[in-house]
């Protein structure tokens, strides 16, 4: 057995008592939420940020070598204490792993640097914790490597490229290699390369990366959800809102690609009585609907209205044409007793025929008036039937983000 896999299983052995410490290498779940504060300090500008990120999603996942490399690069932009303890901490559990020894040497120069920028407060119990068991082990593997005339020192690294993404079960691809789960580091010669990244029930994503030797390159690619597949079957006179926005659409059978979730679709006619519908798409999935509109109450009181006019039109042509006819009798009476006059008789009967034309005339026109208000009236409730149309879009509550260790 090497001697530095000898060491490195005495070195768990010795600060496992200290393992009960944060499990993240800011330390989250210690000192009332500090190192919340600390980690966005650390992360100050983009590359940075997304080095970070990239770090503790592979800290988490026990990926400690690629935690090391990122919080590295991170180092080499930003030497923060929260760099340095988050540093420390990869390089401490790696040397668990693989007992190497610049692992060690590096995480004991990281926490004694911890404890000089940060006076008090902060990490620093746990800091000089792990001081405590880590730097005898250190001046023990020393002098056994003396002892043997070895050298700790690592070969110059070759550029590394590491791939993170919030897509649940995302893969990346570098060049035509195999895919690995993300976050996944790949070990390449410096040049152009072609990162692809898929995930399932996500449209795959390819981005060109240029790797550099000795460095790290971090990249987090978003991946972009498979949308649903909504058609909808309606007229060409009608309207569609899809959260409060209009669709557009010649009639008929008309598809839609939209985001997965919850959305309100709404569909309105002139002269129909306006429809929401909630619909729930998964990823990639198809839903057709055919909503069937009825009569809104205003056009139905339209209809009856112009019904009521043809009655009052019909009535109103009664009355004239009785009022015509009392016309006639009336003129026929004058015609007869023309030559030698009216009895009393004839005269009361002619008065009469005049009164009833009279009487007609006045109900026909009473309701021709009544009749064209009547149309009026239904015409203006029919053209201006348009229903009102909600504009509040359906807001679908946004997942919270994990924040970053």
């Amino acid at each position: 057995m090497r001697p530095s896999r000898v060491w490195g299983l005495a070195g768990c052995l010795a600060v496992a008592p200290a393992l009960g410490q944060p499990t993240t290498p800011a330390g989250a779940a210690v000192n009332g939420g500090t190192a919340t504060n600390e980690g966005a300090a650390a992360t100050d500008n983009g590359s940075a940020k997304s080095l970070y990120e990239a770090g503790g999603a592979a800290y988490q996942r026990g990926q400690y070598q690629t935690a090391v490399e990122a919080f590295e690069a991170v180092w080499q932009l930003n030497e923060r204490p929260a760099v340095a303890f988050a540093l420390a901490q990869a390089h401490r559990l790696q040397w668990f792993i693989d007992g190497e020894l610049p692992h060690l040497e590096r995480a004991v120069a990281l926490y004694q640097r911890y404890l000089a920028d940060v006076p008090s407060g902060g990490r620093r119990d746990h800091a000089a914790q792990h001081l405590s068991t880590l730097v005898p082990l250190l001046e023990a593997r020393r002098s056994e490597l003396d002892g043997l005339g070895g050298s700790g020192s690592r070969a110059e690294r070759p550029a590394r490229i590491i791939v993170t993404s919030r897509a649940p079960g995302a893969r990346a691809r570098l060049d035509d290699g195999e895919p690995s789960a993300v976050p996944a580091t790949f070990e390449t010669k410096p040049g152009p390369h072609r990162v692809q990244v898929e995930a399932p029930d996500h449209r795959p994503q390819t981005v060109d990366a240029l790797g550099v030797g000795g460095t790290v390159v971090a990249f987090n690619v978003d991946l972009v959800p498979e949308p649903g597949r909504l058609t909808v079957k309606v007229p060409a006179d009608t309207t569609l809102l899809l959260d409060g926005r209009a669709m557009a659409h010649d009639g008929g059978q008309t598809a839609f690609e939209v985001q997965p979730g919850r959305h309100l679709l709404t569909v309105a006619a002139s002269g129909r009585a306006a429809q929401v519908h909630l619909v729930t798409l998964d990823r990639g999935e198809a839903q057709t609907l055919s909503p069937e509109l009825v009569l809104s109450g205003q056009r139905m009181a339209a209809g009856v209205v112009l019904g009521l006019a043809g009655a009052l039109a019909v009535g109103a042509g009664v009355g004239v044409g009785l009022a015509l006819n009392e016309e006639s009798k009336a003129s026929d009476l004058e015609q007869t007793f023309s030559a030698r006059g009216f009895s009393l008789a004839e005269a009361r009967r002619y008065n009469a025929i005049e009164a009833d034309r009279d009487r007609y005339r006045t109900l026909g026109v009473g309701l021709g008036v009544a009749a064209g208000a009547a149309v009026l009236t239904g015409l203006l409730l029919w053209i201006f039937d348009t229903p009102a149309l909600p504009t509040a879009a359906f807001t679908e509550p946004a997942a919270p983000r994990r924040p970053p260790p």
